[in-house]
């Protein structure tokens, strides 16, 4: 009597080869993966705006130039709007760092002594401080040739996406179609609906990450504006695009309003207000938004994804840190879509 494995081997075996081959080709393509990611999610928030427009009587070309040129337009307006205060900040960043840093390194070091002196303990400041004082110094060295680094790649994103987004937009139909034509016929309607679920489930996540972003920039915005911040849009839109990312993103929309109330010789009532808007922000976006609009299209266990975001961003980086909760969220109806079709269909006899 011959083994035949069970539909839960088979589908396991059959998930674990084509995540295999999945991740391989997202590694051999990592130089260009992150602008093929971006103009992905760009054509899933704008197709429904241009397919509107088709229905209501323009070509599907003339919607797709019109919809792309206006979001072109609007980013150039934003980035020459925010350009400005930006390198002023900047500016008035690389004066007072300095003198910030000695008041830090003061605090730090005051606290050392008053700490050695009460309960007799070694804090060992100053060596932490000389470290990091080199450490501030090499990253500092290479940090100008960093700048124009990420300037460059981000000038050629701005050129790049909005061109394959234009392709996919025009020719993701044909290309879906001509691709799922070459399943076998056996495979054929579990392949579709896999497709089907997935994508319906990748557009839901990220619509609903967008209006997530977007109502943490309103509150953000609005609450540094309350408190005096300056580039109180500019901070409060980077905060917005910074939760995208998992778990870290509030974390990193804390250093851009901190700076910029160094700079500005804030006192600390602004420094708390700072804390207290984004810790505002969180709260309504853990409790009301992340409920109500994101957490339904996830639908993946809090650790699953917090050990998916840390490989996957050891991986891929900051990308890998973005896509690999709507990834895991995937690889679930994958997985599952492909147990259902193997029960459906027994082994042939032999």
């Amino acid at each position: 009597m011959t083994y035949r494995p069970g539909p839960k081997l088979r589908a396991g075996i059959f998930f674990a080869a084509t995540a295999i081959v999945a991740i391989a080709v997202a590694w051999l393509m990592k130089p260009v993966i992150v602008p093929l990611l971006l103009s992905s999610v760009l054509y899933v928030l704008v197709e429904p705006l241009v397919s509107l427009l088709q229905r209501k009587g323009m070509a599907r070309v003339t919607a797709i130039l019109l919809t792309l040129g206006g979001l072109t337009v609007l980013a150039v307006l934003v980035a020459a709007w925010a350009a400005e205060p930006l390198g002023r900040q900047l500016g008035l960043l690389r004066e007072r760092l300095p003198g910030a840093w000695e008041d830090v390194s003061a605090a730090i070091l005051d606290l050392e002594r008053r700490v050695t002196e009460g309960l007799g303990m070694e804090m060992r400041g100053s060596k932490i401080l000389d470290r990091i004082h080199v450490a501030i110094g090499a990253w500092s060295g290479g940090a100008v040739g960093a700048v124009y680094a990420w300037i460059a790649t981000l000038a050629l994103w701005f050129v790049t996406i909005p061109i394959v987004a234009f392709f996919l937009l025009r020719d993701y139909r044909s290309l879906r179609n001509a691709v799922i034509g070459l399943t076998p016929n056996r495979h054929f309607e579990m392949v579709l609906a896999i497709y089907h679920r997935v994508a319906h489930q990748l557009q839901a996540y990220f619509r609903g990450v967008m209006i997530q972003s977007g109502i943490m920039a309103v509150i953000t915005t609005a609450g540094f504006f309350l408190i005096g911040l300056p580039m109180a849009p500019v901070l409060g839109i980077l905060a917005g695009v910074l939760n995208i990312i998992p778990y870290l993103g509030p974390v990193l929309g804390l250093v851009a309003p901190s700076v910029v109330a160094l700079t500005t010789g804030s006192g600390a009532d602004v420094y708390a207000g700072v804390l207290a808007v984004v810790l505002l922000a969180q709260l309504v976006d853990n409790f009301l938004v992340i409920p109500a609009v994101v957490a339904r299209a996830a639908n993946i266990h809090p650790l699953v994804a917090l050990l998916g975001v840390i490989i996957a961003g050891s991986l891929f980086h900051l990308a890998g840190m973005v896509f690999a909760i709507p990834v895991l969220s995937s690889s679930r109806i994958v997985y599952r879509g492909i147990l259902s079709g193997l029960e459906r269909r027994p082994l042939n006899p032999a």
